[in-house]
């Protein structure tokens, strides 16, 4: 191989990495239903926390898994994060509130933080490009369901993760992939007996509230009666 023919194929490398070291969406492709369906109203926040929108990993070049191109995500995935999350609580059979209002009636809220949202690739040099590229990724969400003054109830970290070895659109498929896996772990979280059990605390406790205001309202009030001079 001659230095030109090198220095061509590192340039169309460059070209690569640079053109597909970014993800057009953080979103997933399907939400199945699962078979143990569950009842009830979540409410949720508008926005996932722990996201500040710089880049999610390095594209990797050489045997030496050089960084050479950061990774990042178009649009605010800390929004995309919260619609993978309602979809899992609706595949658990749940009914989302998405007002994010902590005084929606016999509804718990959940809030989700993200720990780690990681993507990366590798491309070696043998010396010339070899049509298959490793490309990974992660994702790991704190979830935490809360009563109505903000104490936690049930709370669980879930984990996403996928691989591929596409020369081509990976971290896209990468992405698909571990929001995917993501969404279904969630569903099975979500579908547990403990998170079940804990939306069903909210719902009693807002029950006993009301049956106490109602008991007090229809208790005959009492008056005064002047007094006799």
């Amino acid at each position: 191989m001659t230095a030109r023919t090198i220095k061509i194929s590192v340039l169309m490398l460059l070209v690569l990495f640079a053109s597909a070291c970014s993800i057009n969406k953080l979103q997933h492709s399907k939400a199945k239903p699962l078979e143990n369906q569950r009842s009830g109203k979540i409410t949720v926040d508008r926005k996932a926390t722990g996201l500040s929108g710089d880049k999610v990993g390095w594209g990797r070049f050489s045997l030496l898994a050089i960084p050479v191109v950061p990774v990042g995500i178009h649009g605010d995935e800390s929004l995309h994060i919260m619609g993978s999350v309602r979809a899992a609580l609706e595949a658990a059979g749940y009914n989302v509130d998405k007002t994010s209002a902590y005084s929606v009636l016999n509804a718990a809220h959940l809030r989700v933080h993200v720990t780690k949202l990681r993507f990366s690739n590798y491309t070696p040099f043998l010396p010339i490009p070899i049509p298959l590229v490793p490309t990974w990724g992660i994702a790991k969400v704190e979830l935490r369901l809360e009563d109505r003054d903000g104490a936690a109830i049930w709370q669980q970290e879930v984990i996403g993760r996928s691989s591929n070895l596409k020369f081509w659109d990976g971290y896209n498929a990468a992405a698909r992939g571990v929001m995917n896996n993501l969404v279904k772990n969630m569903a099975k979280a979500f579908a547990s007996d403990e998170f079940y059990r804990a939306s069903l605390r909210i719902k009693k406790y807002s029950d006993l509230k009301s049956e106490t205001v109602e008991e007090k309202l229809d208790q005959p009030q009492k008056t005064e009666e002047p007094a006799v001079p």
